[in-house]
């Protein structure tokens, strides 16, 4: 395979990624309103520590500092998240 067709796979992999970062921030809201109604905080550190831990054991060619950095920097990205759509909610605003 040539460089190219290589880069067009990957094309192909990053938006698939993309359509699974978007499924999981949907998700990530839908928590979020299940949060709000049940007075529970959006931070969870047990549940991003078992997020994180869960995929740093399984084996792949990246290090486990780099596994921790992409699922720490995707389960920040949805805190912030679910926390602009509490705070959109409080304000009446439809998210």
């Amino acid at each position: 395979m040539t460089i190219e067709s290589e880069r067009k796979r990957i094309d192909k992999i990053d938006e698939k990624i993309f359509r699974l970062l978007r499924l999981r921030a949907k998700t990530a809201i839908k928590i979020a309103k299940k949060k709000r109604k049940l007075g529970k905080k959006i931070f969870d550190k047990n549940r991003e520590a078992w997020i994180i831990n869960k995929f740093k054991k399984k084996k792949t060619l990246f290090t486990t500092l780099d596994i921790e950095k992409i699922f720490r920097s995707i389960i920040t990205a949805s805190r912030n998240l679910q926390n602009r759509q509490n705070r959109h909610r409080r304000k009446g605003y439809k998210v």
